[in-house]
């Protein structure tokens, strides 16, 4: 039996239009735990989707998984297991503190994925809003950078929104 015409191959992904007139491009990873695992983008049109489709298909195929698990989340992971077996105790102490003073009230809910250089902008301008000294400002987003990049090595994002901006 040969393939119809324009299908795609097993794995792959789909699209398809909602009722609505919502484009939807999926692709599904299969099941995890119990849960099936299906990244998805939509778009009004089918010509804004298939840029947005192929490049959720690059991701699934680098590896990269864009779940829901926010900044915070991941600092809290990244305080609780990398950064306890690297740094001192007393220098731990001091990145929760900028992560609970600073980091997480700013960006914290956004997103890991979805983090972006003006997000960390924006936490900037609260902090020196608030009268910090721009030493503060720059330890808070030198904290916030080194999670990013263990984020980006453990490939849960594509690109590191911290690196692109200065303090």
């Amino acid at each position: 039996m040969t393939p119809v015409a324009g299908r795609r191959t097993r794995g792959e992904g789909s699209i398809f239009q909602r009722k609505d007139g919502t484009w939807v491009g999926r692709v599904d990873l299969g099941w995890v735990n119990g849960k099936r695992i299906r990244p998805q983008v939509t778009a009004p049109t089918k010509r804004e989707l298939t840029p947005k489709f192929r490049a959720l298909q690059r991701e699934v195929a680098a590896g990269i998984m864009t779940d829901s698990s926010t900044v915070g989340d991941w600092l809290t992971h990244w305080l609780d297991t990398v950064a306890a077996r690297k740094v001192r105790a007393r220098t731990l102490i001091v990145y929760r503190g900028y992560a609970t003073t600073w980091i997480l009230p700013s960006v914290g809910r956004i997103k890991l994925a979805a983090l972006r250089p003006e997000h960390v902008r924006a936490m900037h301008q609260t902090m020196r809003d608030a009268g910090r000294e721009e030493g503060t400002v720059r330890q808070a987003h030198m904290i916030l950078r080194r999670a990013l990049v263990v984020a980006e090595q453990e490939q849960k994002v594509s690109m590191n929104a911290a690196a692109l901006t200065d303090p």
